[in-house]
C-alpha cells in the first residue's frame, strides 16, 4: 500500500472534481504466478479529513500536513501548500520528532513507514509563545500560593510559639515575685508543653517541701521555745543553777544538788544549737530529765535506755522523745505505788529507726485514746496535747505519712508509744 498525491490524469480521466484530494494505490496480484497484474487506486477528498478534525478545529493553533515519502503535501489545513512540493520536506527528513523549520516553526513529525507518508504539525514560535503565556500566568499564581503558604503557616506557628513562650516567661516571674500558686495552662504535648508540665510539677512539690520542711521548723522552733523559757540569756540560767547546786550541797542537801545538776545540764543539752544532733544528744536529754524524778521519787521509780552504740550517730529530730517521756510524768506516774517504770528502747526497722517508750502508769481510757488519735490527725493547731502533737507532726511534715507515733494504752495496765523515724546517719551541717 502507498500514499500519495493523486494523479491529476487519471482524476480527469475519470472525471473527478477539481479538490485537493490523495490517492491510496494497493498493487494486485496474480495469486497463482504472484504476478503484478494492476493496481488499485482509491481516491479520497482531504474535506473528509477536515471533518473528523472540526471539533478541534477552533483550539487548532498552526497547520497540520500530510506529506508523502517524496515530500508532496496529501493534505494541508492551512490550504498553502496543495500541487506542490513542502518546500521543508528535506529539514523534515533529516529532522528526528521535534525541531525548527525555516524561521519560527515549532515542527513535531509522526512517520507511518508502511504507508509511506509523515504527519506534521507546526505551530508559528509567536503562536507558541501565547499558548505559554497563559500556562505561564497559572504557574506563576500557583508558585505565589505556594510561596505565600510556605511564609503565612511558618510565620503564623513561631507567632503561636512565641505567645506561649511569653506566657511561660510571665508565670515565671510571678513565681519569682513569690507567687507560687501560679500555673500555666498548657495542655499540648510538644516541647512547650512538656515544659510547662514540668513547671506546674515543680511548683507542686516545691509548695509539699514548703508545707513539710519550713512549718516543720516553725513547729521546731515553737518547741523549743515552750521548752526553753529562759532561752534569752541561758549563761545567767546556768551561773544560777550552779550556785543553788553549790548552796544545797553546802547544806548538806546532797540529793537538791544532784537535781539541780541533771536539770542544769539538761537546759543546756536544749538550749545548745548543734549543727549535728544525733540520736544519742535526744536519749541524754531523756536521761537527765528522768534522773530529775528518780531523786525526787527515790525508790518509787526507775528507768531503763537501751540502744545499740551502733545507732548512737543516727540524725535524730530535737526534742522528739523527751516529750513523750514528760507526758508520762506529768499524767502517767502513780506517786503511790512503788514500782513505777518507765523504758525507752530504740531499734533499727529497715529504712526506719523505731524508738518504743513503754510505762506501766496509768494507762488512757478508749474514750480519751479515740480523742487523742483524732487529735494527732487533725491539720490545724487546737492547743491540745502540745507535747505529743508537736512531735508528730513534725516527723509527718518533715518527712511524710509513714512517720510519726503510734499510742496503745490499756487502762491501769501502762501506755506504749512507738515512735518511727527515718534510719539516716546524722550530717555534718545537718539542723534537724
Amino acid at each position: 500500500m502507498n500514499v500519495g498525491a493523486a494523479n491529476i490524469w487519471v482524476r480527469k480521466t475519470v472525471g473527478l472534481p477539481d479538490l485537493p484530494m490523495y490517492s491510496v494505490r494497493i498493487p494486485i496480484n496474480n495469486k497463482q504466478s504472484l504476478r503484478n497484474i494492476g493496481q488499485l487506486d482509491v481516491y479520497f477528498d482531504t474535506d473528509k479529513v477536515w471533518g473528523s478534525l472540526a471539533m478541534y478545529e477552533d483550539e487548532l493553533k498552526g497547520s497540520i500536513l500530510v506529506l508523502s515519502a517524496d515530500g508532496s503535501v496529501l493534505f494541508d489545513s492551512s490550504g498553502t501548500y496543495y500541487d506542490q512540493k513542502y518546500p521543508y520536506a528535506e529539514q523534515i527528513n533529516s529532522m528526528y520528532d521535534t525541531g525548527v523549520l525555516g524561521e519560527g516553526l515549532i515542527a513535531t513529525k509522526l512517520t507511518q513507514s508502511q504507508g509511506g507518508y509523515t504527519v506534521l504539525s507546526t505551530v508559528p514560535k509567536e503562536e507558541l509563545a501565547k499558548t505559554y503565556h497563559g500556562l505561564r500566568n497559572t504557574i506563576f499564581t500557583i508558585s505565589s500560593i505556594c510561596i505565600l503558604f510556605a511564609i503565612l503557616i511558618p510565620a503564623l506557628f513561631i507567632s503561636n510559639f512565641a505567645k506561649r513562650t511569653r506566657n511561660i516567661i510571665r508565670f515565671t516571674r510571678r513565681v519569682r515575685n513569690g507567687d507560687l500558686t501560679a500555673r500555666i495552662d498548657e495542655f499540648r504535648e510538644d516541647e512547650l508543653g512538656q515544659i510547662s508540665k514540668s513547671f506546674n510539677d515543680m511548683l507542686d512539690e516545691l509548695n509539699v517541701y514548703i508545707d513539710r520542711v519550713f512549718k516543720a521548723e516553725i513547729k521546731q522552733q515553737q518547741t523549743e521555745l515552750v521548752a526553753l523559757q529562759a532561752r534569752i540569756n541561758p549563761h545567767f540560767l546556768y551561773n544560777t543553777l550552779e550556785v543553788i547546786r553549790m548552796r544545797a550541797i553546802s547544806q548538806g542537801a546532797k540529793d537538791v544538788g544532784e537535781m539541780i545538776y541533771s536539770l542544769s545540764v539538761l537546759f543546756k543539752s536544749m538550749v545548745q544549737q548543734k549543727k549535728n544532733y544525733t540520736l544519742k544528744d535526744e536519749l541524754e536529754a531523756c536521761r537527765f530529765y528522768l534522773e530529775l524524778f528518780r531523786i525526787r521519787y527515790r525508790d518509787r521509780f526507775s528507768y531503763e535506755i537501751q540502744a545499740d552504740p551502733s545507732l548512737l550517730g543516727k540524725a535524730m529530730v530535737r526534742l522528739s522523745l523527751q516529750p513523750i517521756v514528760e507526758n508520762y510524768i506529768v499524767h502517767g506516774i502513780q506517786t503511790d505505788q512503788s514500782d513505777n517504770r518507765i523504758t525507752i528502747e530504740v531499734r533499727e526497722d529497715g529504712d526506719s529507726l523505731v524508738a518504743v517508750v513503754q510505762d506501766n502508769g496509768k494507762g488512757i481510757e478508749p474514750d480519751r485514746l479515740a480523742e487523742i488519735h483524732r487529735e494527732l490527725e487533725r491539720e490545724e493547731e487546737t492547743g491540745q496535747m502540745f507535747g505529743l502533737r508537736s512531735v508528730h507532726s513534725r516527723l509527718r511534715f518533715l518527712y511524710g505519712p509513714d512517720y510519726g507515733i503510734k499510742i496503745e494504752s490499756t487502762p491501769g495496765s501502762g501506755t506504749t508509744i512507738t515512735v518511727r523515724f527515718p534510719n539516716r546517719e546524722g550530717m555534718e551541717g545537718e539542723d534537724v
